[in-house]
């Protein structure tokens, strides 16, 4: 299926509110609007939100769309959400469903169906359903296919799907705060299966890998395996951290740090630099700015490299099976210059690619999901849409 609607969409972020206007078209996504909201330090941490009402006023600010031709293509008053990966947590689900006409010809009613009885499943520890992604749809006779067979011949349809999940209370907190602003939610995505999308789109990328999505104020590290997140890991450390420690070491504010941080990023140096001059009239030595961005990522590459090593134990065995697979970089801190330098322990050997998104006018890493939730809109996927979920038997994810 191919959207050729105007789809809105909000991502919260730890250091803005970001509302995107695009489309899909052979699964590429094209951006028509783009506003940001200046998040106040704290009023969103460790992706949980912590000043409901600075977060409130971010969201209107940020969806009051002041293009004229843009407002007339959507509704900002429903919009689609992103939500940050706390608690993910990944189930696969098998269920099975009788053809309704009576010449079993499958209709969308049963393509809604069989996607009803998955998602009236129990999930464990309480979590909600956040969205449904259908692997493969199969029929009586053992035909398979990646999109509804829709028109196929067959007394029953099954689905294999993906369930993704958070804890409720974070699917709760989001949705009110949207509601707050006055704005009412449709589709929901976790942000990583969306960034994973956008991987997805390019056929020269790897399906299987390792995601770092390297944030403001949290890093999520995923294992993708056949391009759907398989396990993640979250910590909370990112880019701010990283300004506060340069500023700290520089005796600078962090809007300061920020400048140097995004205009020189990284090099190793074997000589003395000259000095640089801030807008406030400092100078600083070059070589210090280095050192100054160098030493808080020694913590960082470890983070980095010890949420891999989770992962791979849990899902890799003793044997090491995922100890090959790429590493594919997306966020807002992945963009700095030089940063292959500053993460030794992560890339220990693998290859990695920094992912610049080749959409035109949204070539932003911190794009990358909200991007991907676009792209995702020319495939098949069913988002719960309601609260309160049921709750049955779904099980794990299988390591394989």
């Amino acid at each position: 299926m191919e959207s050729k609607r105007a789809i809105s969409l909000v991502e919260i972020g730890e250091s803005e509110v970001r509302f995107l206007v695009g489309i899909s078209l052979q699964g590429v996504p094209y951006v028509l609007y783009l506003k940001r909201a200046s998040l106040s330090k704290g009023a969103v941490k460790e992706g949980l939100v912590k000043d409901r009402a600075a977060v409130v006023e971010a969201i209107k600010k940020a969806t009051t769309i002041e293009d004229e031709e843009v407002a007339r293509k959507v509704d900002s008053s429903i919009t689609s959400l992103l939500l940050p990966p706390v608690g993910f947590k990944i189930y696969s689900c098998e269920k099975n469903t009788t053809v309704v006409a009576a010449n079993n010809m499958i209709d969308r009613v049963d393509v809604s169906n069989v996607l009803s009885l998955v998602n009236k499943e129990k999930v464990p520890n309480g979590n909600d359903v956040v969205e449904i992604v259908p692997e493969v749809f199969y029929l009586e006779d053992g035909r398979m296919f990646a999109a509804p067979p829709i028109g196929s011949k067959s007394a029953h349809l099954g689905v294999r799907a993906q369930v993704h999940t958070l804890p409720g209370e974070v699917v709760h907190a989001y949705r009110s705060i949207l509601e707050e602003a006055g704005i009412r939610t449709s589709r929901l995505s976790v942000s990583t299966s969306a960034a994973s999308n956008l991987v997805k789109s390019y056929r020269d990328l790897p399906t299987s890998y390792f995601l770092l999505d390297l944030g403001a104020g949290t890093t999520k590290v995923a294992l993708v395996g056949n391009g759907q997140p398989i396990s993640s890991v979250l910590f909370p450390y990112g880019g701010k951290d990283i300004d506060e420690a340069m500023a700290s070491s520089l005796k600078i504010d962090t809007r300061g740090a920020r400048f140097l941080k995004e205009r020189y990023g990284y090099r190793s140096l074997s000589r003395r630099e000259a000095d640089v001059e801030l807008d406030s009239g400092e100078r600083v030595r070059l070589d210090a700015v280095y050192e100054s961005l160098r030493v808080p990522f020694l913590s960082y590459d470890k983070y980095i490299s010890n949420s891999i090593l989770t992962i791979e134990r849990d899902y890799g065995g003793s044997a090491g099976r995922l100890g090959s697979l790429p590493l594919i970089f997306v966020g807002g801190l992945s963009a700095l210059h030089g940063i292959g330098e500053l993460l030794p322990k992560t890339l220990s050997g693998r290859k990695a690619v920094f992912l610049t998104p080749r959409s035109i006018g949204a070539r932003d890493p911190s794009l990358s999901s909200m991007l991907g939730f676009i792209a995702s809109e020319a495939s098949y996927r069913s988002a719960a849409e309601e609260e309160g979920v049921g709750v049955g038997s779904l099980s794990r994810l299988t390591r394989s």
